[in-house]
This record gives structure tokens, C-alpha cells and sequence, in this order.
């Protein structure tokens, strides 16, 4: 018996307004797929002939994105300019790959990465608080701050 290498899955979809598709539940529970891990996709813009009922493909784009939480890929704008790809387009995804994220990067990366996603924004220190940040990163010379005993 001669053994066929398939994608990992196969589903059509539309564009929302932010330039992502959702990859269905089912899917993501079948293949344990979760927010935060990698996919590797082709993308492929599409137009449906109702009446043949045959598919065609207008062009394609191979894609590495990031899972969203609740199951979003976003795909990149390059790859919408390309394909001229736009808000309400159907789409074909075709899944290659996944990569979880615990095991693409080091405990060192993980915990960087927690704190990265954990601020949406600057946060402003006080003094104190940037002298207590530098030492806790192991800085064993800190200039002197204003206001602050060293």
C-alpha cells in the first residue's frame, strides 16, 4: 500500500476586517492546537463556481503565523496585497505544520516571553523601582539616580 503525505487539515473560510481567519474548533481539538503555538499554512484565495461546483485557486501563500487565543491566524498583509486578498474573500487553508511553543524556545525564552506579552504598553518607574529592576537583572553597576541611596 503506497503511503499519501496529506495536510494536517483542510477548511475554507472567510477574511475578517483584521486580515485573519479562524481555523474551526473541531479542527484545533483534533490536531491540539492552542493559542500560542506556531502553524505552518498555505493560503490560498479562491472562487467557487456554485453552478460546476468546482473550486478554483487564484494564488497561494505559504505562511508561519502564531495562533491566536481563540483560534486566529492573521494573514500577513504582504500575502493579502499579493493575492489581493481583502475583508470577506474566501479563502483555503491548508495546515502543514504546528509547532508548540514550549518546545520552540528555551525556560529563558518562555519566561521573556511572559513578561513581553504582560505589557501592552511602557510602564513608568520611579527611581527606586528602576534601581530595584536593574539589580534583579544582576547589573552589579548602577549609575546614581536622583533621589535614590545607593
Amino acid at each position: 500500500m503506497k503511503e499519501t503525505k496529506e495536510p494536517l487539515a483542510k477548511f475554507h473560510a472567510r477574511l475578517d476586517p483584521k486580515g485573519r481567519v479562524l481555523i474551526p474548533k473541531g479542527d484545533r481539538e483534533i490536531l491540539g492546537i492552542e493559542g500560542n503555538d506556531y502553524v505552518e499554512a498555505l493560503i490560498r484565495k479562491i472562487e467557487v463556481n456554485n453552478e460546476s461546483k468546482v473550486v478554483q485557486i487564484l494564488g497561494s501563500a505559504f505562511i508561519i503565523a502564531k495562533v491566536g487565543v481563540r483560534g486566529y491566524i492573521v494573514v500577513p498583509t504582504n500575502a493579502r496585497v499579493e493575492l489581493n486578498l481583502s475583508y470577506g474573500d474566501a479563502v483555503e487553508v491548508l495546515i502543514l505544520a504546528i509547532h508548540k511553543f514550549d518546545k520552540l524556545i528555551s525556560p529563558q525564552g518562555r519566561e521573556l516571553m511572559k513578561r513581553i506579552q504582560a505589557f501592552s504598553q511602557a510602564k513608568i518607574i520611579a527611581p527606586d523601582e528602576e534601581y530595584d529592576l536593574l539589580k534583579q537583572l544582576g547589573y552589579s553597576y548602577v549609575a546614581a539616580i536622583e533621589g535614590v541611596a545607593l
